[in-house]
């Protein structure tokens, strides 16, 4: 993903910008955060995950059974699933601290057009459009910094947990690792006031999305199918297991254009 840059008036009044012809920008991308005003749609798409970045959990959805590999992306860039996450659909914009520590737009230079697109500015103000892209993002913000809260409150009371997952596909079994779930037998032992202060930040949708969309991983394989196909009646598949780590996972470089800045 590209070099993004702080849009201005200084330097983008009178230039244009683009939309992503496609969406082959985030075919390598196993991974992207979920953020609780997109749950709804999420939990029936993918199965949902915690991963652990430095010292915090991130919610995200698992979108492939290997390092770089997004297996809802077709070869041309089209999306295969129902729905398409929030900070996926924002590119090629995102959100960055000014100089002021305020929040404002960035643009990949890659979708900067000096003739044709969507004007940047109409007189002082940003063009409508424009416009209405900061204002997703930072409505997204604020959920962003919700689902970070929430995740703070799991991993407090001890609910997250690592989850060695097996799936199994045609060409045998594959199993991924550095990825985490909740924990249930310390779910229905919370206590009540426990309980009530997950439910008051919002943090029980996460959990019983979580846990619902587990089932989605046979979504997950039956992707796996179509895009390496099913092997030929004369060739046996292998049945060694395929040990995939989210260690191997360089997270740092695969978020730093998907996440939105620190609180």
């Amino acid at each position: 993903m590209g070099n993004f840059v702080v849009i201005s008036k200084e330097l983008h009044n009178g230039k244009f910008w683009v939309r992503p012809k496609n969406l082959k920008f985030a075919e390598k991308n196993i991974l992207v955060p979920i953020f609780l005003t997109e749950l709804g749609r999420a939990v029936t798409a993918f199965p949902l995950v915690f991963v652990k970045y430095e010292e915090n959990f991130i919610f995200s959805a698992l979108l492939g059974l290997a390092p770089g590999e997004n297996l809802f992306l077709t070869e041309d860039g089209k999306w295969l699933g129902n729905y398409i996450p929030a900070l996926i659909r924002a590119y090629p914009f995102r959100l960055v601290r000014a100089n002021n520590d305020q929040l404002t737009l960035a643009i990949d230079e890659d979708y900067i057009t000096e003739k044709e697109g969507v004007p940047f500015f109409e007189g002082e103000n940003l063009y409508k459009e424009t416009e209405n892209i900061l204002k997703f993002l930072l409505e997204v913000e604020k959920r962003r910094v919700l689902t970070v809260n929430a995740c703070e409150k799991l991993s407090e009371l001890e609910l997250i947990e690592p989850w060695n997952l097996r799936i199994k596909t045609e060409g045998g079994e594959k199993s991924i690792e550095g990825i985490f779930k909740i924990n249930e037998n310390k779910l229905v032992s919370l206590s009540d006031e426990d309980f009530i202060s997950l439910r008051k930040i919002g943090a029980l949708q996460m959990i019983y999305g979580q846990l619902f969309s587990m089932g989605n991983l046979q979504i997950l394989a039956r992707l796996a199918q179509i895009k390496y196909g099913e092997p030929k009646k004369e060739e046996k598949p292998e049945k060694k297991q395929k040990v995939t780590s989210i260690d191997d996972v360089d997270v740092e470089e695969l978020f730093k254009n998907l996440k939105f800045p620190e609180s």
